[in-house]
């Protein structure tokens, strides 16, 4: 197994953008991930029970990819640890539906449809059918952990 790194040398574009987001939902871009590099695709399997053309999964604080030559040969490893990032983020500081966490996930950073499978395409579906962009931060506002806020939920 690799060794567990804490995330560290990222990109400054790829911090903008995280912080980005962050002030667009108005909650801290503060994250405290794992992130744990498979050594191969069956240890990748093994760890997230997740099919191979899913890239990293976030659970509990970590993260776990794809060994980072693969990603990092389609061109995804800054996209793939974006995504996981912004899990975090919104665990953090959320208590959001699967379909509102994944398919905001999916909107702010511009997932290519044709591109996505399985619950991901659904959820990007649904929410960009359902949520209009200036609405996300009131939408996501009525499920933060620390509000009072009493929303109509039932999008």
């Amino acid at each position: 197994m690799s060794e567990l790194v804490k995330l560290g040398d990222v990109s400054v574009a790829l911090l903008f953008k995280i912080e980005k987001v962050a002030e667009f939902i108005k909650v801290p871009a503060e994250f405290d991930v794992i992130i744990y590099e498979s050594e191969n695709l069956a240890e990748f399997h093994q760890l997230s029970n997740r099919p191979y053309h899913v890239a990293a999964v976030y659970k509990n604080g970590m993260i776990i990819t794809q060994p980072f030559y693969i990603l990092k040969q389609k061109g995804l490893l800054e996209e793939v640890l974006f995504h996981e990032i912004l899990h975090s983020i919104l665990k953090k500081n959320f208590q959001l539906p699967a379909w509102i966490e994944e398919g905001f996930i999916l909107f702010i950073t511009g997932a290519d449809f044709d591109e996505l499978r399985g619950f991901h395409r659904d959820y990007f579906l649904r929410f960009i059918r359902r949520v209009r962009y200036e609405e996300i931060p009131d939408l996501l506002d009525c499920y933060r952990i620390d509000s009072s806020m009493e929303c109509d939920n039932g999008r």
